[in-house]
């Protein structure tokens, strides 16, 4: 094999790889957009799973990813079984590995991850697994609790109070995912993810959906505005799939 051969390799492959290629449209504006689609959701998918970078966070049996302790909270608030650690650890690692995943920096202000942590322990267990499962009939309770501005002393200058929006979206989001497995209610609550909100006005545009003003600051319009964007796709697409596609294609746009 000669380099012109190397060379012609190279090219039939990247040329070959095109039909991996995640599909887009052009909207009104002549912005490329992601086409809402199964396979454009299985092509984001698999290119997760195979990223080192996320790897762990679906392993059940690492210590060190969220996965494990949500795998232990299911067992407390679903299973009602036993677990080797008590309920105040779970939360607290539940709070701990989604927060470095997600990299939402609760304790940017040195008091998020405790108070976060103490507020869901302080729930009725009952109460916490129906807000998840039945957030709409909740108004999405769950989401202000935890997004409730944390307390940082008086005399603290160095640190200002915050409300963790976003954190509360994807503590939601996974704990479903985890203890609502293979059931619709694994799909309750959307991401609050900056790269797509940054774009979601886009795809509203496209598909004629108004734009309501508060959607940045109101989980329920949010995610309505969401499910109204996805009605429209070319077929079913989960809010799951819709997030991950989202964000994979235009994290680096």
């Amino acid at each position: 094999m000669n380099l012109n051969d190397n060379i012609n390799l190279i090219r039939e492959e990247l040329k070959d790889s095109k039909k991996y290629y995640i599909k887009s449209v052009l909207t009104k504006d002549k912005k490329e957009i992601a086409e809402l689609s199964r396979k454009n959701v299985a092509l984001v998918e698999a290119m997760i799973r195979h990223d080192s970078d996320y790897s762990d966070f679906n392993n059940t049996q690492k210590e060190t990813s969220s996965a494990y302790w949500l795998k232990e909270l299911k067992k407390v608030l679903i299973d009602k079984t036993k677990s080797q650690y008590t309920y105040q650890e779970i939360m607290e690692k539940c709070v701990q590995y989604i927060d470095s995943e997600n990299s939402t920096h609760l304790n940017a202000d040195q008091v998020g991850r405790q108070q976060i942590t103490d507020r869901l322990v302080q729930l009725d267990k009952k109460k916490l697994v129906e807000y998840l499962r039945n957030p709409k009939k909740e108004n999405y309770k769950l989401i202000d609790i935890i997004s409730e501005k944390t307390i940082v002393a008086d005399d603290d200058n160095k640190h200002r109070a915050r409300k963790n929006f976003s954190f509360a979206t994807k503590f939601c989001h996974y704990t479903c995912l985890h203890l609502f497995e293979d059931s619709q209610e694994q799909d309750n609550f959307s991401i609050y993810d900056s790269v797509v909100t940054k774009h979601l006005a886009e795809y509203a545009k496209h598909f004629d959906i108004n734009l309501p003003k508060d959607y940045k600051t109101k989980y329920k319009v949010y995610i309505d505005l969401i499910d109204a964007i996805i009605a429209r796709a070319k077929e079913p697409i989960s809010r799951n799939g819709f997030d991950h596609l989202l964000w994979y294609f235009h994290k680096a746009r």
